[in-house]
């Protein structure tokens, strides 16, 4: 059994979702990590590139180039914007990875 102090200790799990840029520099819509509790969005992001099923993990290019897309983006979080990466996650978040959209 699972008690409240044993879930603090336990890992967490978030869903990401990269929109034009951000889904072309990582080849996927959508991809769920598996994080230790206490994660942040910055700890989101370089999970990423570490993912055996992302295209960018084994290529230092692509992972560069992944990484310099990300600093460039815009985050929800539950579709609430967050501008902090240091921001603290919790269980089942869901992260949108928003590069600059040009418009007009």
């Amino acid at each position: 059994m699972t008690t409240r102090a044993d879930a603090s200790t336990t890992a967490l799990r978030v869903t990401l979702r990269f929109f034009a840029a951000a889904r072309a520099a990582v080849g996927r819509d959508t991809l769920d990590v598996e994080l230790p509790a206490g994660s942040t969005i910055a700890d989101a992001l370089a999970a990423v590139t570490r993912q055996p099923a992302a295209p960018t993990s084994h290529d230092a290019d692509a992972v560069a180039h992944a990484e310099a897309v990300f600093r460039r983006c815009s985050f929800l979080v539950n579709g609430v914007a967050v501008t902090d990466h240091a921001r603290t996650l919790a269980a089942d978040d869901r992260i949108d990875v928003m590069p600059p959209f040009a418009g007009g």
